[in-house]
């Protein structure tokens, strides 16, 4: 399992903390066992999503390529979600090897 962030704008992924609305996070494109396991963002599950490797993506629009990483910590507000991630450096041969296996279809 991991996590896939996507966001609409091109700030986003750049470092700073990320906020989405709380009915978008763990809901929105996610199938329902999982929003009922990590939905509640308690303890427990923060802590399982900080454990699991992060897709942090734009929209096609943004014609950017993703980026990978960890949420290092995650703050739940009365309607937003607060994320902050780690980026990290993957060696080009672990991209290519990335694109290969999702184009896999």
């Amino acid at each position: 399992m991991y996590n896939l962030l996507v966001s609409a704008s091109n700030e986003a992924w750049n470092g700073e903390p990320y906020e989405i609305e709380l009915s978008r996070c763990i809901r929105e494109y996610t199938d329902q066992e999982i929003t009922d396991e990590l939905g509640k963002l308690d303890n427990k599950s923060i802590a399982t999503l900080q454990r699991l490797p992060c897709i942090f993506a734009h929209e096609s629009s943004c014609k950017k390529p993703p980026k990978f990483g960890l949420i290092t910590k995650i703050t739940r507000r009365q309607k937003l979600v607060r994320i902050e991630y780690e980026i990290k450096r993957l060696n080009p041969f672990c991209l290519l090897l990335i694109w290969k296996i999702s184009n896999l279809n």
